[in-house]
């Protein structure tokens, strides 16, 4: 019997403990997992509406950081059509601004780990 409890006490640890650590991708995570492609503007599409589904429900500050972020996606998808830059470059650019905006984020907000709109509490 106090086996039994043991295993009980421990597995309620490991699911709060699972609990409180669980996050969301950042932008960077859904852009190179879930959303890379060969063109930039069908992996634009894909990020920007995991993103804006995800991440709606955080505040006024990751709303700011979203809106930027969705701005300069916009901007690149129409520096492609307009030939100015190609796919891979883009694709390039997109990530290089998240990160940007992460290193900004984490100095405002040292507590959180921000991915362009997602907070990712330690």
């Amino acid at each position: 019997m106090n086996s039994m409890i043991r295993i009980c006490c421990w597995s309620s640890l490991l699911f709060l403990v699972y609990g409180c650590t669980t996050t969301r991708p950042t932008v960077q995570e859904i852009q190179i997992n879930e959303c890379s492609s060969p063109s930039f503007m069908e992996e634009w599409n894909c990020i920007k509406s995991k993103v804006e589904s995800i991440y709606s429900d955080n505040g006024t500050r990751t709303e700011k950081y979203i809106s930027e972020y969705v701005f300069v996606g916009d901007k690149l998808v129409d520096s492609v059509k307009s030939g100015e830059i190609n796919d891979e470059e883009a694709s390039i650019r997109l990530l290089e601004f998240a990160n940007d905006q992460d290193k900004q984020f984490q100095q405002k907000e040292p507590k959180f780990r921000f991915g362009i709109g997602i907070m990712r509490s330690f």
